[in-house]
């Protein structure tokens, strides 16, 4: 390798940057060719220079074209294209003279320079005049270190200190697509330098996040696990020596011929790594598995032989167990269709029954008239205890208590709803409606057309309970006085089995209070 020229130092220059009489010295002092005039399409772009967008030519052809070329270029022979020329120094004279119409330069050929002569020439001719971007300056620098020139060297000769010289060659390793965003000035250089100091795979990750909005939340995760990486760093040499399979990292699936055997708290708990390392040094085997779950540290092992006839068994017990529920539920689900034909069939037949006695005749007998007093004076009585239950007797709103009853009364008065209706918490408006259709009853049968607001249809929940709610009993009491027939399916219905026992959930006292009925509760609610 040929001697390189040093740069002599320029007293009258800024410190820290390099000066133009500074290259001029070293470009004489490189070559003592004459100047010759070279074609213009002899000579070649440098493959090695680091400036590789030579910017807005047009200014320069302008002045070329009224001055000439004014400094010559620093050529050397074209080692691929014999006859050819490189431009070292004057690359974008060279474009711009050729803009201009020019078909010859000035130029001084040296067969001395070595690569390493060349691109530190290139490289301070462009750091000085044209300004290049901190990738191309990286790729500079990086270009050195390969032909073998060191760090303090590349600093002394291109005037950088030597922090901006380390700064810049992280650059030069980043990812294809951060030295893009940087190139093109889309992100900041601190952000990219933060990139940089990550290891190789967290940079590919982190370079798709830079200039957006939660770059900085995902770099303090890139260096969470990165942190993590190096607390864990014993047990992932353990984990590495036995070929362990890492699993995708923060899932939740066991893979098949794994077992989830232990974890370690390495975001947590760092000084707990080296106890585990103990501990897991002699069972981590070939074949075991590893999983980076949100800080943890997790290990899974081969499923042994026992296991297998043990998953198998259990697997068998599960499809017989799944059987079973499944056929209890069809069961059910026969039953309970039976059950809903029987709420609808009864709840239409009682509507019937009591539309007949409230519109079809002028007026209930006396003895019904005395039974629906009754009922009246017993669930008056009661009303404070409504929603309640106490030693599993239920009791619920036998009267109009929510403003749903009050349209269901405007129905079984046979009123009719106002066109622009609206079901609201409010029915002040329903008033008037229900007043007017009370009128055309007798009293006796408003008061049942009331009480059949307030329970009509007994719902499943209402049947829920059978004999065991006394609202439901002591409906069906007076509608058997009033002279409703009553089926063998509903006289079943409202019989408490012997082995039904009260629930145990009375408080203290011995009386537990539920809410008033739900407005979206269509039973009795008890």
């Amino acid at each position: 390798m040929a001697r390189r020229t040093s740069i002599p130092p320029d007293v009258t220059h800024t410190p820290g940057a390099p000066s133009t009489s500074a290259l001029d010295t070293l470009t004489a002092g490189a070559t003592s060719s004459p100047i010759v005039d070279i074609a213009l399409d002899l000579i070649d772009p440098h493959p090695a220079n680091p400036r590789k967008d030579l910017g807005d030519l047009t200014e320069l052809a302008d002045s070329i074209r009224a001055k000439g070329i004014r400094q010559n270029l620093l050529l050397v022979p074209n080692p691929d294209a014999p006859g050819r020329y490189r431009a070292v120094i004057g690359h974008r004279r060279s474009a711009a003279a050729a803009l201009a119409g020019l078909t010859h330069a000035p130029a001084a050929i040296d067969t001395t320079l070595d690569e390493a002569a060349q691109l530190e020439l290139m490289l301070l001719e462009n750091v000085q005049r044209v300004d290049l971007t901190p990738i191309e300056e990286a790729d500079g620098y990086q270009g050195l270190l390969d032909l073998g020139v060191s760090r303090a060297e590349i600093s002394r000769t291109t005037g950088r200190t030597p922090a901006t010289v380390r700064s810049r060659l992280k650059l030069a390793a980043l990812p294809d697509k951060a030295r893009t965003a940087v190139h093109a000035g889309k992100v900041t250089l601190d952000d990219a330098l933060a990139i940089a100091d990550l290891p190789a795979d967290e940079q590919k990750a982190m370079a798709k996040k830079l200039g957006t909005a939660g770059f900085a939340t995902e770099l303090v995760r890139a260096r969470e696990r990165v942190k993590e990486q190096k607390v864990a760093a014993p047990l992932l040499e353990l984990l590495a020596a036995v070929d362990a399979t890492e699993l995708p990292r923060d899932g939740y699936e066991t893979p098949d011929g794994l077992v989830y055997e232990a974890y370690v708290n390495v975001r947590y708990h760092p000084a707990s790594v080296a106890e585990e390392l103990e501990k897991w040094r002699e069972r981590i085997a070939p074949g075991w598995a590893y999983r980076w779950h949100h800080g943890w540290l997790q290990f899974y092992r081969p499923v042994t032989l026992e296991e297998v006839a043990d998953r198998a068994t259990a697997a068998e017990q599960r499809a017989a167990h799944d059987a079973e529920r499944e056929a209890r539920e069809a069961e059910a689900r026969a039953q309970r269709e039976l059950f809903e034909q029987f709420v609808r069939v009864t709840a239409e037949t009682r509507r019937e029954f009591l539309e007949h006695l409230l519109h079809d005749r002028k007026a209930l007998t006396r003895e019904q008239q005395t039974a629906v007093l009754e009922y009246a004076a017993a669930v008056v009585v009661d009303g404070a205890f409504g929603g309640s239950y106490h030693d599993g007797i239920y009791r619920a709103h036998a009267v109009p208590v929510s403003t749903r009853d009050a349209d269901a009364l405007v129905t079984w008065l046979r009123g009719t709803l106002p066109e622009d209706h609206k079901e609201t918490y409010h029915r002040s408006e329903l008033l008037p409606v229900i007043t007017a259709a009370a009128a055309r009853l007798t009293a006796p049968q408003v008061a049942l057309a009331g009480f059949a607001a307030a329970l009509e249809p007994l719902y499943i929940d209402a049947w829920r309970y059978g004999g065991r709610s006394v609202t439901t009993v002591r409906w069906y009491e007076l509608l058997e006085r009033l002279g409703y027939q009553v089926s063998d399916e509903e006289r079943a219905a409202l019989v408490v089995p012997v082995d039904d026992e009260p629930d145990e959930d009375d408080d203290e006292h011995g009386v537990a209070e539920y809410d008033d009925v739900d407005e979206t509760d269509d039973g009795d609610g008890a």
